[in-house]
């Protein structure tokens, strides 16, 4: 990240040893440099989504799905959402204890319950939404007061038997 900014100072200087007489001759490479800024600023800022994302707490991610889909929370994704290809990365092998829909095959399921965001954590039991990605160690929060309700549990699971 340091190496951003020494670049970005070395550009300043080499702008200002090469500045015109008029003002407004340098305007330009004013607002270049600005650019230039702002791209570093927002490169420094981006989560390393290559990162490996470990639980904290030795948290046992399997236990915490299985628990997840048993209080009634399915996940909609979409194949084409890189925040949902990360949320599927990061849970590995726990993604077998989750109930996944994906937008491109249940549409109509989707229209009905889902909030048009990915990835949008859905609770069938009491319709409560947890939209965008969670992070693993976070997980374990949507279980918080869970009131089940089976006639809604019924109604969407027979919905998403459907074929679509």
């Amino acid at each position: 990240m340091s190496n951003f900014y020494i670049i970005f100072i070395y550009l300043i200087n080499i702008m200002i040893n090469f500045m015109p007489q008029r003002p407004i001759d340098y305007f330009p490479l004013i607002i270049i440099c600005i650019m230039i800024g702002m791209f570093i600023y927002n490169v420094s800022k981006r989560p390393n989504s290559y990162a490996p994302v470990k639980a904290s707490n030795n948290m046992d991610l399997d236990a915490v799905t299985k628990e997840l889909t048993n209080n009634g929370w399915v996940l909609f994704t979409s194949r084409h959402c890189g925040w949902c290809i990360k949320q599927k990365e990061d849970l590995g092998d726990a993604m077998k204890n989750i109930r996944v829909f994906d937008y491109e095959d249940n549409q109509k399921l989707i229209h009905k319950y889902g909030e048009g965001a990915f990835p949008d954590w859905y609770n069938i039991c009491n319709g409560e939404h947890a939209t965008g990605y969670i992070e693993n160690d976070r997980l374990g929060e949507l279980n918080k007061n869970i009131e089940k309700n089976s006639q809604k549990m019924t109604e969407f699971n027979t919905m998403a038997n459907k074929k679509h």
